[in-house]
């Protein structure tokens, strides 16, 4: 949707079941994941209108259905320039370039932007998107449907939850476990 003129710009279409989760990336994808137990990836921007919306790749290897995505890049797409010295800015473009350096920032790690995907096969999936349509990691150890994902502000980590009653705690980089919280 263009929230400016109200109208809708591009619909994507493809998959087989119902859509579950989706996330904006900073690098002008969007990721769809499903009870079909695929992820598409679809351009979210182009040199052309009919560019947006148009299908890059899909990712393969859930067994069930997927019921959350997370992205390194989360916190810095959705905090734009703002953080907690709650500067306020002259002009919306001077807030974009914020926003824009405080992306640049987070490119500089030399990191591609990560991908976690959690399903009712009680499994995660790491991802790196925008190289490749393959895995980097399958984590096990829920014992139930992985229901959320969240990464930490600086994309070091990141957190599932399950209906096991448990919080994982795994390496935002590599994928490796951490610590299981309880209580």
């Amino acid at each position: 949707w263009n929230v400016r003129t109200k109208r809708c710009e591009a619909t994507m279409a493809g998959h087989a079941d119902s859509v579950e989760a989706v996330r904006w990336g900073g690098e002008g994808l969007i990721y769809t994941a499903s009870r079909d137990r695929l992820i598409k990836v679809w351009a979210g921007d182009g040199p052309t209108t009919k560019d947006v919306g148009k299908l890059v790749r899909t990712l393969k290897g859930h067994a069930h259905r997927i019921n959350t995505l997370a992205l390194s890049s989360d916190y810095v797409c959705r905090t734009g320039p703002y953080d907690h010295r709650c500067k306020k800015f002259a002009t919306d473009e001077e807030a974009y370039q914020a926003a824009v350096e405080k992306y640049e920032a987070f490119k500089a790690s030399k990191e591609p932007e990560r991908l976690v995907s959690g399903s009712d096969d009680f499994t995660i999936y790491l991802w790196h998107p925008t190289e490749g349509k393959h895995p980097i990691k399958r984590m096990t150890g829920h014992q139930q449907a992985v229901n959320h994902i969240a990464f930490s502000p600086d994309g070091r980590f990141f957190a599932s939850g399950s209906f096991d009653k448990k919080v994982k705690i795994w390496s935002g980089k590599s994928g490796d476990f951490i610590n299981t919280l309880t209580g």
